[in-house]
C-alpha cells in the first residue's frame, strides 16, 4: 500500500514535470532567447501570483483535514478553503488588473497587453482548482486520480503547445493557451472523478479560521522560496544580455523542477507522517521524515548528473542566442542540496502546526537574499546563481536547528504529560 501510494504520487508528479521538461526543447527551438525569458516569467508569475492571492487557502486542507473526524468536517474543510482560495484569486488579481490599465505601468513579461493578462489570471484561477482538486486525491489517499490528473496536466501542456505553435504566429500566446487547456482538463477530470469526495461539505468560516492560522506561514514561506529560487529571472531580464538571461532562465527552471519533484517524493508520506504527529508518535514521524531526507539528497545528486552531461554537450543542444556554463551548476547544487534540507523542517513544522516560524525565518532569507543579490550582482549569472545558493543554506541550516529544538520540546511534553498521568 505505502509503495503504491509513493509510485502513483512520485509517478503522477513525473509525468506533469515531464511533460514541462519535454516542452522545454520545442520552446527553446521555437522561442529566440528573448522570447525564451519571456516564457520563464510567465511560470515565475504564475508560482507567486497563486500563493500570495490565495493566501495558499487551497493548500492548507492538506493539514487541518487530519484534525476532523468526521467526512462532513473533512469535505467542509475543504470546500471553505478551497472557495476563500478562489475568491482570492478573483478579487486580488482583478484589482491589480485594473491598477495596472489605470497608471499605465508595463512589465517585460505581457507588455501591457490587457489581453494577455486577463489569460495569465484565468491560468492562476485553473492552477488553484487543479492543485485543489490534486490535494483532495492525496489527502483521501485516492492516488491514483493524482497520477491521472498530473498526467493529462503534463501532457496537455506539451501536445497544446506543439500544435498551437504551428498555427499561432505568436509563441507566448501559444504557450499560455496551452497551459491553460492543461490546466482546464486536469482539474475537470479530478473534479469529475472525486467529486463524491465533498459532496455533504458546507461553507463554514471556523475552517476558514483554522485554514489561515496554517497557511499564513506557508504562504510567506513559498514567497521566499519564490525570492531566493526565481526572482533572479526579473533581474536578470533586465540587467543581463538576452543570451545569459536565457541561459540563466534554464538553470533556474531546472532547480524549481528539481524542487517540485523533491517535495513530491515528501509528499507521497503525507498521510502516515501526519497520521503520526496527530497520534503523539514523535520517533515514527522523524523516522519517516529521515527516510525521505536521504532518498531526496540522492535524487538531486542523480538529476545533477545528468545535468552536467546535458552542459557539457551543450552546443549540440542548444541553438544560437542561448549560453550556458558548466560552473554555474556547483550553486545551483548547493541550491537544491539546501532545499531538500529545508524541505525536511518545513514537513516537520507542518506536523507540529507551528508554521508560524516559516514566517520568521523566511523573511530573514528575504533580506539575506536582497543583500547578496546587492553585492554579487556584477558577477552575472554566477552572482545570481550564488546569491540564491548562500541564502538558501543559511536559511536551511537555521531552520533545522529551531525544528530541533521544537521537536525536542513536544517530546519532553509528551514525556511529562505520561509521568503526570
Amino acid at each position: 500500500m505505502a509503495f503504491n501510494r509513493t509510485l502513483m504520487i512520485v509517478g503522477g508528479t513525473i509525468a506533469q514535470r515531464l511533460g514541462n521538461v519535454i516542452l522545454l526543447p520545442f520552446v527553446v527551438a521555437t522561442m529566440s532567447s528573448s522570447e525564451f525569458t519571456r516564457f520563464g516569467l510567465f511560470t515565475s508569475t504564475i508560482a507567486i501570483a497563486v500563493p500570495i492571492l490565495t493566501m495558499n487557502l487551497h493548500l492548507a486542507i492538506g493539514r487541518i483535514y487530519f484534525d476532523h473526524a468526521t467526512d462532513e468536517g473533512k469535505a467542509s474543510a475543504f470546500i471553505t478553503n478551497i472557495l476563500a482560495g478562489a475568491i482570492g484569486i478573483l478579487v486580488g488579481g482583478g484589482a491589480l488588473l485594473l491598477f495596472l490599465q489605470a497608471s499605465g505601468v508595463t512589465d517585460p513579461m505581457t507588455e501591457g497587453d490587457l489581453g494577455l493578462q486577463v489569460e495569465i489570471l484565468a491560468c492562476a484561477l485553473l492552477l488553484v482548482a487543479m492543485q485543489g482538486g490534486s490535494i483532495l486525491a492525496r489527502t483521501r489517499d485516492r492516488n491514483h486520480l493524482y497520477a491521472l490528473s498530473s498526467t493529462v496536466s503534463g501532457a496537455g501542456l506539451l501536445l497544446g503547445y506543439v500544435v498551437l505553435q504551428g498555427v499561432l504566429s505568436d509563441n507566448m500566446q501559444a504557450l499560455v493557451y496551452a497551459y491553460l487547456a492543461a490546466q482546464f482538463l486536469a482539474a475537470a477530470v479530478t473534479w469529475s472523478l472525486y467529486r463524491y469526495g465533498i459532496k455533504h461539505g458546507k461553507v463554514r468560516m471556523v475552517h476558514l479560521r483554522s485554514g489561515f492560522a496554517y497557511s499564513a506561514g506557508t504562504m510567506i514561506y513559498v514567497v521566499s522560496i519564490w525570492v531566493i529560487g526565481q526572482g533572479g529571472r526579473w533581474v536578470g531580464g533586465v540587467t543581463l544580455p538576452d543570451a545569459m538571461s536565457a541561459g540563466y532562465t534554464l538553470v533556474s527552471y531546472g532547480m524549481v523542477v528539481l524542487g517540485v519533484m523533491v517535495n513530491a517524493y515528501s509528499e507521497s508520506h503525507r498521510i502516515p507522517f501526519l497520521e503520526a504527529f496527530a497520534s503523539d508518535r514523535v520517533d515514527d514521524a522523524l523516522k519517516i521524515m529521515k527516510t525521505i531526507a536521504r532518498r531526496n539528497f540522492a535524487i538531486v545528486g542523480v538529476a545533477f548528473a545528468v545535468g552536467a552531461i546535458v552542459v557539457v554537450f551543450k552546443e549540440n543542444l542548444l541553438p544560437l542566442g542561448y549560453h550556458m556554463e558548466l560552473v554555474w551548476l556547483l550553486p545551483a547544487l548547493v541550491y537544491c542540496l539546501a532545499a531538500a534540507l529545508l524541505n525536511h523542517s518545513v514537513w516537520l513544522f507542518g506536523g507540529l502546526k507551528e508554521t508560524w516560524w516559516l514566517i520568521l525565518t523566511s523573511l530573514c532569507g528575504i533580506g539575506a537574499y536582497l543583500s547578496l543579490l546587492i553585492l554579487l550582482i556584477d558577477e552575472g549569472v554566477s552572482g545570481l546563481l550564488w546569491s540564491s545558493a548562500l541564502t538558501m543554506f543559511v536559511q536551511a541550516f537555521v531552520l533545522r536547528m529551531i525544528a530541533e529544538w521544537r521537536i525536542n520540546c513536544w517530546r519532553a511534553r509528551l514525556i511529562s504529560e505520561e509521568n503526570e498521568a
